[in-house]
């Protein structure tokens, strides 16, 4: 995803006791190199927020995040109301 960290779009990596480091949205593309370099766990947490109003994150969304179809369905509506759905 080639776009600049903004007030509405950013990405940290979570190593999992409690701490993250914030982590530029064009290096999602190669997350597997992001966590050792970092000297991260070999599965860290992964938090990003993006503006869907952007089409190229939607975009990034649709085909690089290999989300069920349910979940990305739920992540792009614009209907937002509190809802639960079991996945898996």
């Amino acid at each position: 995803m080639t776009s600049s960290p903004t007030a509405s779009s950013f990405a940290y990596l979570l190593d999992g006791t409690g701490r993250a480091r914030n982590i530029e949205l064009d290096d999602l593309e190669s997350i597997e190199n992001i966590s050792p370099a970092y000297g991260e766990p070999a599965n860290p947490g992964l938090w990003v927020h993006i503006n869907i109003t952007d089409e190229q994150h939607v975009q990034w969304l649709k085909q690089s995040c290999e989300l069920d179809p349910l979940v990305l369905e739920a992540l792009l509506a614009d209907e937002t109301r509190p809802r639960t759905t079991a996945i898996g």
